[in-house]
């Protein structure tokens, strides 16, 4: 269900399917900017709460709108209604919430961007024409189930909601329909023609015959599946849009709807909301066509099982009126006969197909339905030329290069494509724990979440462009144990085009691409890198898009951060960076089954299932600060650490102990170990003080560090004592 995304109440950003939205404010990306207007609230600073909000995106659960919000905007109607429920105490806030997410009706329901408030979405049966007497119906429902009031200003169909932060919000894909009582329909004058038409009390009647009728179906099969997949999320707006084109071509009502419940029926109350939303449209009925010659074609198009697929899996990206030029505009060519791009495509549609890959921004083809699919390259582009020129067909090599750059290659993803072919979770097999435990490690309880969480968050990676795995996986152990082997292993048989092993530099366009166009990138051989390498790997880790232009592109493109990290090293300590590494993942490996028999599809499955569940895979603060924890064995430290924790402890209550500033300390430091005093070894020396929790107090206009320095006598004893077996602090956490 696609609906529009609106800045300063009127300006169009964006339409995105619902669910990717309310994704959005489940997992935060719009959290700093509601917690502000949250705060305002708090603080009472009314104005600016509302100014702050204002300035909050806002979308439209009814639907998407082109050129404005207004009624006469709407170009696809989703049948979804927004209750508002404001200025609720926590205690009721809880329980609303919790009763309308037990409602077998409730689709989604949030937190408002107030904190004090409650939105509930549930889709309804009707058509857009009847919006407001839904709204009354289903607020009136709610209402007596929850025993409060719901706003009265939400029954317009262009109304707006803004985005708001909810951890917990409620989702239910599967949530039923809500079931509107039609109106009584009121008496009118049978005479009286335009009162019938505006009333839509009646639908224009077709007299195609049923050969006709079923090309002209066929026909708009196939203008509908250019742009619109029929899979799960893109339902709704596939049956709609087919619906819409059925009646432009003159289909009676009742027919189409005898079509679409035979091939499309995937719920029958919402496919006959859409036609009902589709034939609202009254005077867009038989506006169009088919030309005769256009019926043979699609039927030889329409032998093609593979680019049937193909259409199935593409981007709806198209515009609602989704007719080709010159069906729009039929006197540009002779209405009888086929255009000059018509016949190139028809030829080379009976020896090729063609599909548009938007993960590596490239054409591909294949010669024979079950062909291999191969990237377009030039001398495939060439060799096609040669084909149309031999054939007679008038064709540039221009002209052919511009055909195969456009929307005549249905989009694909192939990682979309992967994931809706997966089979269902059994919701009770944990194939992910049986697969992080081929790997053997010194701390297993941690492994298996970070593992968990990282897994999911890949998959959530490749499938929403919002979404930005900030985790690296380390496996640390020597050499032979198969850590690398292990790692490559994770990408299916099917991905494995979309798997990156090697070195990366930060500073080249092409591993810029890497990072969009591949599902998993393996760093080998990390403790090479050094210390400025590895704030650039970080960098690299949470950037969540990349602007470039490609190679003979003529404009620069923003492309999604697809890629998760992951890497492996021989030696124990490998990090360098002193003001961080919370990103990196770090687990010392004792033995490796990579020849393990888990299939990787359930595993997928299950990750799919957590992610669309709303699983957290992202780390809070206490998990990260066990992540800080369990990465200091793999720390590098410096030299000045290093002393630091030679000569000096921190001090006990009640104890005597110095007050030192950090210049003083790297003065005795340097007394006692011979080294220079610089200002960079000032700053190492004041992160590790801080790193190590040493008390920071202020003495008149110094600030230093309360601490009790050891003598040669106890740094020998220390030195000469075993390692501990266990920390002598316990973790902070």
């Amino acid at each position: 269900m696609p609906v529009s995304i609106f800045q300063n109440f009127n300006q169009i950003t964006e339409n995105l399917p619902i669910g990717q939205i309310l994704r959005r404010i489940q997992s935060g990306v719009y959290c700093s900017q509601v917690e502000q207007v949250r705060l305002l609230l708090q603080q009472g600073e009314t104005e600016a709460y509302e100014q702050a909000k204002k300035s909050l995106p806002a979308f439209t659960p009814s639907g998407i709108f082109q050129g404005g919000r207004k009624e006469k905007h709407l170009q696809a109607y989703s049948g979804v209604i927004v209750l508002d429920l404001d200025k609720l105490a926590d205690e009721k806030l809880a329980k609303a919430k919790q009763k309308s997410c037990a409602s077998p009706y409730t689709y989604a329901a949030f937190t408002s961007p107030s904190g004090n408030g409650l939105k509930v979405l549930v889709r309804v049966t009707s058509a857009a024409g009847a919006h407001k007497q839904a709204y009354s119906q289903v607020k009136e429902h709610y209402e007596l189930l929850l025993g409060l009031k719901v706003d009265e200003s939400g029954s317009d169909v262009t109304r707006l909601c803004f985005v708001s932060f909810d951890s917990g919000l409620y989702q239910n894909a599967s949530a039923s329909v809500f079931p509107v009582q039609a109106a009584a329909e009121p008496i009118t004058n049978t005479s009286n023609k335009k009162q019938l038409q505006l009333g839509n009390s009646r639908q224009p009647q077709s007299n195609t015959p049923l050969s006709d009728a079923e090309a002209v179906y066929s026909h708009c099969i196939a203008l509908t599946k250019r742009r619109y997949s029929y899979a799960e999320g893109g339902r709704n707006s596939f049956v709609h849009q087919l619906a819409c084109n059925l009646n432009r071509y003159g289909i009676a009502q009742a027919e189409a709807l005898n079509f679409l419940l035979c091939d499309y029926n995937y719920n029958e109350q919402e496919v006959t909301a859409s036609v009902k939303s589709a034939y609202a449209h009254v005077q867009e009925h038989g506006t169009f066509t088919l030309r005769p010659d256009t019926s043979r074609k699609q039927q030889s198009k329409a032998a093609s099982a593979t680019r049937t697929h193909l259409a199935a899996t593409a981007s709806a990206t198209r515009p609602a009126a989704d007719l080709d030029d010159s069906e729009q505009h039929p006197s540009r060519e002779g209405a009888s006969g086929d255009t000059h791009i018509d016949r190139i495509e028809e030829f080379l549609l009976a020896r090729y197909e063609f599909r548009y890959n938007n993960v590596i921004s490239r054409a591909e083809y294949s010669t024979s339905e079950k062909g291999k699919w191969k990237p377009l390259s030039d001398r495939a582009e060439n060799s096609m030329l040669r084909e149309l020129k031999k054939a007679g067909v008038r064709v540039s090599q221009a002209e052919l290069r511009v055909l195969l750059t456009s929307d005549f290659c249905p989009l694909y993803d192939p990682f979309k494509a992967y994931f809706e072919s997966l089979p269902d979770w059994d919701g009770e097999t944990d194939h992910i724990g049986e697969l992080a435990a081929t790997v053997s490690t010194t701390d297993t309880e941690q492994w298996q979440l970070c593992f968990r969480k990282w897994f999911v968050a890949m998959v959530a990676g490749v499938l929403d462009e919002t979404v930005v795995n900030h985790a690296l996986i380390v496996l640390s152990g020597g050499q032979g144990l198969g850590k690398t082997t292990w790692v490559l292993n994770l990408i299916p048989l099917q991905l494995k085009a979309y798997l990156y092993s090697g070195e990366i530099n930060p500073n080249n366009k092409d591993t810029l691409q890497q990072l969009s166009e591949n599902m998993l990138i393996n760093l080998d051989e990390l403790e090479n890198l050094n210390r400025s390498e590895i704030g650039a790997l970080k960098e690299m880790v949470t950037k969540s898009e990349i602007k470039v232009r490609k190679a003979y592109g003529h404009h620069h493109e923003k492309m999604p951060r697809r890629a998760s990290f992951a890497g492996s090293v021989n030696t124990a300590q490998f990090l360098n960076d002193t003001t961080g590494s919370r990103r990196f993942l770090c687990f010392e490996v004792t033995d490796i089954n990579y020849r393990h028999e888990v299939y990787l599809a359930v595993a997928y499955a299950q990750a799919l299932h957590l992610f669309k569940a709303g699983y957290r895979f992202w780390f809070d603060k206490e998990e990260i600060k066990r992540v800080t924890y369990s990465n200091e064995r793999f720390q590098v430290r410096s030299v000045e650490e290093e002393l630091l924790l030679t000569w000096f402890e921190k001090a006990m209550d009640n104890e005597a102990c110095l007050f030192l500033t950090t210049s003083q300390i790297a003065a005795k430091l340097a007394e006692k170990a011979k080294i220079t005093v610089s200002d960079a070894s000032a700053n190492k020396l004041g992160k590790a003080l801080r790193k190590h929790g040493f008390e920071r107090k202020k003495r008149g206009s110094s600030y230093g560090y309360l601490m009790r320095e050891l003598s040669w006598e106890e740094v020998a004893a220390n030195n000469s004592q075993l390692p501990a077996t266990t920390p002598e602090s316990a973790p902070p956490f």
